[in-house]
């Protein structure tokens, strides 16, 4: 049997050579060997898959009960802070109102009080003096340590009376913030007078005519004698 020529051997070989070339071209590195010049081996590449957003975790305290008690919690702290504010802005108004009460009494019509009342000595007409009806709600004027208060009566029996005393403020008179309530006999008491005549309609101050004509009346009669 003849040979093949040698022209079309090598033909063949030389083929092969380039089927065998690019395929291995073709082929990544990471192919197994021996096997990489033997056959094509496709890699698997893994795709990457999206992550999905983790899922937010709820405490367990929002349902049920103990959310309830948290939340009633959160809530009082919230209103214990707000009664707190209030409370504070209250009191810082009611000392700014009785700074500027105090700094009207010590100077009324742009003079002193020593002032104010050698001015009532001279002007203010003498007010008649009543004696106490010894009733319960009725104006007094009392003496007590050898001054002399205005004050309300709250309870009269056949002995004594109990008196809601107002406190000096200058020339003019308030009520206390704290009552000063006391009961005294009823020789402690000089006369009745009128309700208080309130002089300012944004604070607590009050005038009492029938306190300027007693202490005029005995004044003049100490002098007189």
């Amino acid at each position: 049997m003849p040979k093949p020529s040698t022209s079309v051997t090598d033909e063949l070989n030389s083929g092969i050579d380039s089927v065998i070339s690019t395929i291995s071209d073709a082929v990544p590195d990471n192919v197994p060997s021996p096997f990489k010049k033997h056959f094509f081996y496709k890699p698997h590449i893994k795709k990457e898959t999206p992550k999905s957003r983790p899922k937010e975790r709820i405490s367990t305290i929002v349902s049920g009960k103990s959310y309830q008690e948290y939340l009633q919690k959160k809530l009082k702290q919230k209103e214990d802070l707000e009664r707190i504010k209030v409370e504070k802005a209250a009191e810082k108004l009611r000392k700014k109102e009785e700074k500027d009460s105090d700094s009207d009494a010590v100077v009324s019509s742009g003079e002193s009080v020593i002032e104010s009342e050698n001015e009532i000595e001279r002007e203010s007409p003498i007010v008649g003096l009543k004696p106490p009806q010894k009733v319960d709600g009725e104006f007094v004027i009392f003496k007590y340590d050898n001054n002399f208060y205005p004050g309300k009566v709250l309870k009269a029996t056949k002995k004594t009376e109990t008196i809601s005393s107002m406190k000096s403020n200058g020339r003019l008179w308030k009520w206390p913030e704290h009552k000063d309530v006391l009961d005294y006999p009823w020789d402690a008491v000089v006369a009745h007078i009128e309700a208080p005549k309130k002089t300012s309609s944004t604070r607590n101050v009050f005038d009492v005519p029938e306190i300027h004509s007693l202490i005029y009346f005995l004044k003049f009669n100490a002098h007189n004698t």
